[in-house]
């Protein structure tokens, strides 16, 4: 009965109606706060897209080979640096990047290098990267190598050296 007439005096109503007005104004922020978050998630994503794609202010990659050659694995920086796409690169033998006038040398060590790879540990300075359109780019590498069951790993960090 109490109630009641508190209704009756309008009381009850414009608590009520302040609420709702409240109410309006907590999802009204809520809204603006939702919309500026997917505003900021969406600017986020773009940024990591772009420097996921733009690795052109990075200067080194790394690849791994097998005991045979083939290029096991191969980073995104890398890829950028020598121009081939990663799905080119991946099973093919590791002179797709050697230029022509190097690769006999290169067999050589290589092979003396699977032979004892754990006495692979080094600093090569001067050496040229053969790029996929046929260009060559100054490079430093460091390699190293391991060997597991029998079969030898080699994983080689490559910089572009910008001061040639």
């Amino acid at each position: 009965m109490d109630l009641l007439a508190q209704n009756e005096s309008g009381g009850v109503v414009a608590w009520l109606y302040g609420m709702t007005g409240l109410v309006t104004a907590i999802t009204a922020l809520i809204t603006v706060l939702f919309r500026q978050l997917n505003q900021t998630k969406r600017a986020l994503a773009d940024l990591r897209k772009k420097v996921a794609d733009d690795t052109s202010f990075l200067t080194m990659g790394f690849l791994s080979c097998n005991n045979e050659g083939m290029i096991t694995l191969i980073d995104p920086i890398l890829c950028s640096l020598s121009g081939w796409k990663r799905e080119e690169l991946l099973g093919k033998h590791i002179e797709i990047l050697i230029p022509p006038e190097a690769r006999s040398m290169h067999r050589e060590r290589f092979a003396a290098a699977v032979r004892s790879p754990w006495e692979v540990r080094r600093d090569i300075r001067g050496q040229k990267l053969l790029r996929k359109d046929g260009r060559m780019v100054p490079i430093h590498i460091q390699l190293a190598a391991w060997e597991m069951d029998h079969n030898a790993t080699f994983v080689a960090m490559i910089q572009y050296q910008i001061n040639d």
